[in-house]
């Protein structure tokens, strides 16, 4: 496998892939060798290996720790699917290439999965043979492959590699049938990007024995119209499609349109469905007023004088050539308005929306009026304002909302969707309980808050000579721990990182002033950081990041609460490169106005980035796990692609292919 040498120049994000075979057979064994001499390790079902005659010949087959077998518990309820997602996501593999005793034999085309994966890291890929005998859920899908339907076929296939970090939210019974066709439905209707490659062979599907079903069908229609959907939302297509809806609506030809409609959707290979929405301007209110303007341009074109003859459809039937080129010219020039305004309303930035920013909620004037209430009323009246403040924030943020219930699903799994909503309430009021500690302290030159240094030595660190860098997270009071920190007699100063806003943001209402012991970095969205961090650290300064919100091209995908997460790798880059000790703080409020502070020190030189990335995370989920209303990371952290603070998507230079210490030889789900 490909290793990655640290260059902070480099925007490297490691991947690492695993197998999984389904309903194998023992004659596949051969088969088994040329997937064993890529490297990967292979998940297995354990009863699947039972009911082999020589389960010693499979394990031959691979290195060791390489096969790796799942036992399901018989009264656990999740399909074995599921649990290997899960595996994946608590181990740390990137992505599950699935593959069917059905196409067992594609394996010796599975040479270039590498090169695939490293060209698309986010997309599903499907490996797609050249020929099929016969489809094996309905005859009406078989016809429709037959008639040209080659993009729905690409999507579905016997291998499939899934990126973890778009499936990993999905979970499955054992009963379920439609496993694949669901994570299919849930990638296209979501930012997950599709490829298929085809390999040179001919399927041999089963279908002795197979019954009609008619769920399945009504699962393949239902991919055919999402497929037809997804692949023909490229401008030009849809406003085309719907050009001709609309011409053929304004067609004298009543009652024949729909047929018309799938006719041509079929010979021009355009999208039905924007076709038919484009058909409903022959809807009876619509109808009786393109009708009167035919008839007149069709009089005008055959120059016969125009006179009303009392009812405008029974004159239009008896004069149905006027008709008729009254319907051409007034469908092309309907059709060429509405479809110019389908192509222009398609158009849309670039840059993908931004999960994150540094923006406040509400009006100046609202912050002002609440921090008057600080300044006057002190903390009682401002926490009791927060009773109102709070409930508003909810109903009316529902990006937080999102993120916080998929937090709290993978904190407690067993808590529902109602106490799920209940925990938000309470998690939102501790965040705006921090917000207000931050305003009062502003209020004041001396600290007016009770900061325990618990765990850690990081104290000791500011009174060496050698520079550091501090990694604070989103969570407690790390804005406090802060101005604790510049409260105590340290020679060197600390540098903090800021992105400006044009809207209202937290340095605006806490009104942050850079003092002696504590400077703050102002830069734009998207503006390059590393000359000014390495201006600072070559001043012998500390440098504080934030280590749980990607904010440049460099990240890394770790398990934390059990699923995959995007976490910066550039602090920890920055510290390998400089041979500066690490110091992870964090910082958390109890009662009252008393605050705790914990600290860990990492020697970069002893640790790779990735384990120097797992080492935080393991710090932050033991923290979150004891103080969950306290990690301020309101949006959907497991299930959204990173974006840098411009909202453009975190693009690394290049993907690496990277192997990691596989888990236990037998993992036994309970």
């Amino acid at each position: 496998m490909t290793q990655c040498a640290h260059k902070d120049a480099e925007q490297t994000v490691d991947l690492r892939p695993i197998f999984y075979i389904s309903q194998w057979q023992e004659k596949d064994l051969e088969a088994l060798k040329s997937l064993s001499e890529i490297g990967w390790p292979v998940l297995m079902d354990a009863q699947e290996l039972q009911a082999i005659e020589d389960p010693d010949r499979l394990l031959q087959l691979f290195n060791k720790d390489q096969l790796q077998l799942v036992s399901c518990e018989v009264e656990h309820k999740k399909s074995i699917f599921s649990e290997c997602v899960d595996i994946c996501g608590q181990k740390g593999w990137t992505h599950l290439i699935h593959i069917n005793n059905f196409s067992m034999s594609l394996v010796e085309e599975l040479k270039n999965v590498e090169s695939h994966i490293l060209e698309n890291p986010w997309a599903r890929i499907a490996y797609v043979p050249q020929k099929r005998e016969k489809h094996t859920n309905s005859a009406v899908v078989q016809r429709l492959l037959d008639l040209g339907e080659k993009d729905y076929r690409n999507l579905k296939s016997e291998i499939v590699v899934y990126p973890i970090f778009y499936i990993q939210n999905r979970s499955f019974n054992k009963s379920d049938l439609f496993v694949h066709e669901k994570l299919l439905i849930h990638c296209l209707r979501g930012e997950c990007e599709h490829k298929s490659f085809s390999v040179d062979f001919t399927e041999k599907t089963k279908t002795d024995g197979m019954k009609y079903n008619w769920k399945k069908t009504l699962f393949d229609w239902w991919l055919i119209a999402l497929t037809s959907l997804q692949n023909s939302s490229r401008p030009l297509h849809s406003s085309l499609s719907l050009m001709m809806g609309v011409f053929i609506a304004c067609t004298p030809f009543y009652g024949l349109q729909t047929f018309l409609i799938i006719a041509c959707a079929f010979i021009f290979r355009l999208n039905f469905a924007i076709a038919f929405l484009g058909s409903q301007v022959s809807l009876p209110p619509i109808y009786t007023l393109i009708v009167p303007l035919q008839v007149y341009v069709g009089f005008q074109l055959t120059g016969t004088p125009f006179h009303f003859e009392g009812r405008w459809l029974e004159m239009a039937q008896t004069h149905f050539t006027a008709w008729l080129l009254g319907s051409v010219i007034v469908g092309s020039f309907l059709s060429l308005i509405l479809g110019s305004a389908w192509y222009l309303m398609q158009f849309k930035p670039s840059h993908s929306k931004v999960t994150w920013s540094g923006n406040m909620r509400g009006s100046r004037l609202s912050h002002y009026i609440m921090s008057r209430i600080i300044k006057w009323g002190g903390l009682p009246s401002a926490y009791f304002m927060l009773y109102f403040i709070v409930p508003y924030f909810y109903i009316f943020a529902p990006k937080a909302r999102r993120g916080l219930n998929e937090y709290y699903r993978y904190q407690n799994e067993k808590v529902n969707w109602f106490g799920r909503q209940s925990l938000i309430v309470k998690h939102l009021y501790r965040f705006a309980q921090v917000l207000v500690d931050q305003v009062y302290q502003a209020l004041f030159s001396k600290l007016v808050f009770n900061i325990t240094y618990r765990e850690g030595e990081v104290l000791k660190t500011f009174t060496e000579k050698t520079s550091q860098i501090l990694i604070f997270s989103h969570f407690g009071g790390w804005g406090l721990t802060a101005q604790g920190f510049s409260r105590k007699s340290f020679e060197r100063t600390i540098y903090l990182i800021r992105y400006r806003s044009s809207k209202i943001s937290t340095e605006s209402v806490v009104k942050e002033s850079s003092s002696e012991k504590i400077k703050i970095l102002y830069f734009e969205p998207g503006e390059p950081i590393y000359m000014g961090i390495h201006e600072v650290l070559s001043a012998g300064n500390d440098m504080a990041l934030m280590g749980d919100r990607p904010f440049d091209n460099n990240f890394e995908l770790v398990p934390f609460l059990g699923r995959l997460a995007p976490f910066p790798s550039t602090p920890f880059r920055l510290a390998k490169t400089y041979q500066l000790p690490l110091s992870l703080v964090l910082g958390f409020k109890e009662n009252g106005r008393d605050y705790c502070l914990i600290s860990r020190t990492i020697n970069s030189k002893d640790q790779d980035v990735y384990g120097a990335i797992s080492l935080y995370v393991e710090m932050l989920e033991k923290a979150v796990r004891a103080y969950p209303k306290q990690w301020f990371n309101h949006y959907s952290f497991w299930s959204k692609r990173p974006t840098r603070p411009d909202g453009s998507f975190c693009q690394p230079s290049r993907y690496i292919i990277k192997s990691i210490d596989s888990p236990s030889k037998k993992l036994n789900i309970k």
